[in-house]
C-alpha cells in the first residue's frame, strides 16, 4: 500500500539530511518526491520554510 510522509523544516539543509535519512533508513520503493517552499511573515521579519512529500511504499 502506497503511504505518504510529510517533512517541513526551516533549514534546507536539515530538511535534506532529514529525508535522506528516511530513504536510509527503510527497505523502500520511493514513487514520488516533492519539494516546496513558503515564505511565512511575522510582524515584520520574513522566514522560510521547506517542506518534501515523500510517495513510498514499504517492500
Amino acid at each position: 500500500m502506497k503511504q505518504v510522509k510529510i517533512f517541513s523544516n526551516e533549514s534546507f539543509l536539515n530538511l535534506e539530511e532529514e529525508v535522506n535519512d528516511f530513504i536510509k533508513s527503510k527497505d523502500t520503493q520511493i514513487y514520488d518526491i516533492q519539494y516546496s517552499t513558503t515564505s511565512v511573515r511575522f510582524f515584520i521579519s520574513m522566514t522560510a520554510q521547506y517542506s518534501a512529500m515523500i510517495v513510498y511504499e514499504e517492500k
